[in-house]
């Protein structure tokens, strides 16, 4: 079932936002906060989103969630850095919501993960496992190593 955790609790549009000071579980554990680009404090929101998107993801069951890497709430692999950067900047890390599914054993994916997807694929119906998983993508080893 599609679900975007953060227009669940924010406006669309919305300013840039980002993690600052670690990454989702840093957020969960209350060391780092969600800060957006004129300031505003959007933990609370993010930490609603995850309790969310875990509440719909876990019902009826254990299942997966394919996420969208970078996002502050859906970083699977990588999140984009919160101190303010002349350019884009990156760590390896989760977003609030990929890390509270994973806290609760959700299996998560991230949509650049091509070889995970395919294997899922393949359990489903069949289809032959192919492509690389987004750690192993020469942007990801440059970046992040």
């Amino acid at each position: 079932r599609p679900f975007c955790p953060e227009a669940w609790v924010l406006p669309t549009p919305r300013p840039f936002m980002a993690i600052h000071g670690g990454d989702g579980h840093d957020v969960l554990a209350g060391r780092a906060r969600v800060i957006d680009r004129t300031g505003a404090d959007l933990t609370d929101a993010f930490l609603e989103a995850a309790d969310a998107a875990l509440a719909r993801i876990a019902d009826p069951g254990p299942s997966a969630a394919v996420l969208m890497d970078t996002s502050p709430s859906c970083g699977r692999n990588v999140v984009l850095l919160g101190e303010q950067q002349p350019v884009k900047a990156y760590r390896a890390g989760q977003g609030v919501v990929a890390a509270r599914l994973l806290k609760a054993g959700i299996l998560v994916i991230a949509q650049r993960d091509e070889r995970s997807l395919s294997l899922l694929r393949e359990a489903l119906d069949g289809t032959p496992p192919s492509g690389d998983d987004f750690v192993e993508h020469p942007w990801y080893v440059e970046n992040l190593g």
